[in-house]
């Protein structure tokens, strides 16, 4: 099956969930950060945020080569996951040139509870102290955060500064972080940093597309910080509803947008990442 196949089959399996008044990535209990579990390092890039929607309890993938290396099977019934990642290829062009190409590739993975490989045969993950890690990504944000007597959290652009409100309006604490979280994604979009056309045409569009796509991109990136935090991301009152609003008028039109929109997550995500001195192996 082409990649570009299984790509539409993923994101319509989001979509799916988003029209039926699901925010895939909002979730109450906390999900650690996919990794590939014989080489210990990390996925990167969209596949992260699709792993980390499939709410797997245990953050190791393996292939099947790699499942029967350990002497395990797949569970009757289950299904594996995608994997995208680039492949630069030289094609001649129509001038007869050769020229750098960017081909999609893709393999499949399983998460170890898919499989019968026994818990006592790997290594267990290793638990930080939640609340204590996210506080020490948000200290490294890269525009000023300041507490207002508002309940409500947003990034200006106009100050470039990050408001967020009193504790005494805070729903919880994984709350409290992932809102900062969302907000700290946003302001890596400002014209001095990754310079993102949905945050330039955030005020000017008065259409849902570049609101609506990129509070995606910040839903996305808040996902993954909580992952890396290793706290939850739970939904917030009335918030992810909007959201999901927004996102059903334009992903209907062009589903594909999904992935673009958790590439720029990933790359907010590396932005405010490489300001702190937490490092990721990649390894897709």
């Amino acid at each position: 099956m082409a990649s570009s196949k299984v790509s539409e089959k993923v994101t319509q399996r989001i979509l799916d969930q988003i029209q039926n008044g699901v925010n895939p990535w909002r979730k109450p209990y906390a999900v650690p950060m996919p990794y590939n579990l014989e080489s210990g390092r990390h996925y990167s890039g969209s596949n992260v945020p699709f792993l980390l929607w499939l709410g797997f309890s245990h953050p190791g993938f393996l292939t099947f080569k790699q499942v029967k290396a350990m002497d395990g099977n797949i569970k009757t019934g289950e299904k594996a996951a995608a994997i995208f990642f680039c492949k630069e290829i030289d094609k001649e062009n129509e001038d007869g040139e050769l020229q750098e190409y960017l081909v999609w590739r893709y393999y499949h993975v399983f998460n170890v509870s898919q499989t019968t490989i026994s818990f006592d045969q790997i290594e267990p993950v290793e638990v930080l102290n939640g609340f204590e890690e996210a506080q020490r990504i948000v200290e490294m944000s890269p525009v000023t955060i300041e507490t207002h007597n508002t309940p409500t959290a947003a990034y200006s652009q106009m100050t470039d500064r990050i408001r967020t409100p009193h504790e005494s309006f805070r729903e919880s604490d994984a709350a409290h972080y992932s809102t900062i979280f969302h907000e700290m994604i946003h302001s890596t979009g400002h014209k001095s940093r990754l310079d993102r056309e949905s945050l330039r045409n955030y005020h000017i569009d008065r259409t849902t597309k570049s609101r609506a796509y990129e509070e995606l991109v910040a839903e996305i990136g808040a996902a993954i910080l909580c992952s890396i935090a290793g706290i939850a991301n739970p939904a917030t009152e009335g918030q992810s509803a909007s959201y999901i609003d927004h996102w059903n008028t334009f992903l209907e039109k062009d589903p594909s947008q999904i992935i673009r929109a958790a590439k720029d997550a990933d790359a907010a995500v590396n932005f405010i990442m490489k300001r702190t001195a937490i490092i990721l192996k990649s390894c897709a």
